[in-house]
């Protein structure tokens, strides 16, 4: 029987009982998570490790990242109730894990362990034209010396910007300000000889 309300009513010999409601529910499960960070920026050896799942029971799953999704894959979870997804990047993952008629969402995040350092990445600019985080831009500041690209994008994937690495972001797209909101940006550069994406998001305030 499908999910929602029922209305019982049991007769015998002329004889009706009062009718119960009976509601239908769809089952819940549970889902747990780890994750192993790439061992370097570049490197596609990351993992996510799905668990608390029913042994030997197959689970469907798919995972956007930076706005490619992959799945929905079929994967049989082992006689540990896990599921190993492996050969990950650097980037945030958006994840659904999906059992009969439920679905488990979850946002899990790989950063870069590179020791290079070329750049640290804002997590926030505030372009109100008072001379302080005005602009989203790398900070070089510190060392490094790398060339690349940066695509930025709103929460839908809609291209807004594309622009030098060293280049800055005023919030403004077609000279019309963005709203506060979260926004994406790709990363593409090189570094020692070492092309490397780097993708994430940061918060534009007003």
């Amino acid at each position: 029987m499908d999910v929602g309300n029922y209305q019982l009513t049991v007769s015998e010999g002329g004889c009706v009982d009062m009718p119960a409601v009976i509601t239908l529910t769809d089952p819940t499960f549970t889902v747990a998570y780890a994750f192993t960070d790439p061992s370097s920026c570049g490197v596609a050896d990351g993992e996510i490790l799905i668990s608390s799942l029913t042994a030997n029971t197959a689970y469907e799953v798919s995972y956007d990242q930076g706005g490619t999704v992959t799945g929905p894959l079929i994967f049989t979870a082992s006689a540990t109730g896990e599921i190993l997804l492996s050969g990950l990047s650097t980037g945030e993952y958006e994840l659904l894990v999906s059992y009969l008629n439920c679905v488990e969402s979850r946002t899990v995040v790989l950063n870069c362990n590179s020791t290079l350092a070329c750049f640290e990445i804002p997590s926030y600019f505030t372009p109100n034209s008072d001379s302080y985080h005005d602009t989203w831009k790398l900070d070089f500041e510190n060392q490094g010396s790398c060339t690349g690209v940066i695509y930025i994008f709103d929460r839908y994937g809609k291209l807004l910007k594309t622009m030098d690495i060293r280049s800055g972001w005023d919030g403004n797209y077609n000279n019309n300000p963005m709203p506060s909101s979260d926004y994406w940006y790709l990363i593409e550069y090189i570094e020692s000889d070492l092309s490397i994406r780097l993708n994430g998001h940061f918060t534009l305030k007003r």
